[in-house]
Formats: structure tokens, sequence, C-alpha cells
């Protein structure tokens, strides 16, 4: 027997907790979310006609509003502490979410792109002030090496 949908959005409205944009971290929330709806069967997209009803569009959205860009989630996985009362698991499956953000948001797709990013991260590390703010515009999207190398040695 299938439950109707009332009752399933009434369960997950009891096992979600709330939700608070100026304490809560939206990704987290989200993979919870997504969580939840699936171990309830609660389809991803329950009516394909309305874009504002697909979970995909609607979790795009919220991110945006949110401004987890690459940049954000790549500055959240750098900076993330175990809270105390987190469990370890909780802290990597936390790692984890930040860390798929980030590449995510970067379309980092293969091991040669990963290792790109990685150098262009080091190498971002070690460059002046006065670069950064001169590259200020593209600084997110510098995911080639070799083309950062050639923009600071032109500079």
């Amino acid at each position: 027997m299938q439950i109707p949908d009332r009752h399933a959005k009434m369960r997950m409205h009891d096992v979600m907790p709330h939700f608070n944009p100026e304490e809560d971290d939206i990704s987290l929330f989200l993979v919870l979310f997504e969580r939840q709806a699936k171990m309830m069967n609660i389809p991803a997209e329950r009516e394909p006609e309305e874009d504002a009803k697909k979970y995909e569009y609607v979790k795009a959205l919220l991110l945006q509003r949110f401004k987890l860009s690459a940049e954000k989630f790549q500055q959240l996985f750098n900076k993330h502490q175990k809270a105390s009362e987190s469990t370890w698991y909780d802290f990597y499956y936390e790692l984890k979410n930040y860390l798929e953000g980030w590449l995510n948001g970067l379309n980092i797709k293969t091991f040669e792109q990963l290792k790109d990013l990685m150098l262009v991260d080091q190498i971002k590390k070690r460059t002046s002030t006065d670069f950064k703010e001169h590259f200020m515009d593209e600084w997110t999207t510098f995911i080639s090496p070799t083309e950062m190398v050639k923009k600071i040695e032109d500079a």
C-alpha cells in the first residue's frame, strides 16, 4: 500500500529539522533532505511539467540564493572543524559534501582536472595580493595551472 503524498509531506516535515538560514548550512540541509526523501520513497521529480517542483531545479536555486559557489565550498572545505558534539563520521561526511560542492561547482570530472585544481590552489596561496586583486573577477575560475602561471609571468 502506497502512502498518499499529503501524508509523506507531513512525515517529512516531522523528521526534518527546521532550517535557520543565519546558522545552518544549506548544502548539508539539502543533503539531509535528499536522504530523508529517498528513505521515504518520495520521487525527486514529482511534477516534471513545473520547474518549481523539480528537486534539482529547486536545489540549484537554493544554492544560488545562499551563494554557495565553488569558492564558498572551497572555503568551507578548507576551514571546517569537527564540532565536539559530532562524530568523526559526521565530520567526514561534512568534509565530503564541501569537497563535492567545490569540485562540482568547477565541473571537475577527471583525475587530471583534480590534479590541476590542486596545483592551482597551491599556486594561488603563494601569489601576491596585487596579483589577486588584478585578477579578482577571474580568480575563482582559474583551474588550469599552466594558464595561471602564464598570467603570473605576464603580469
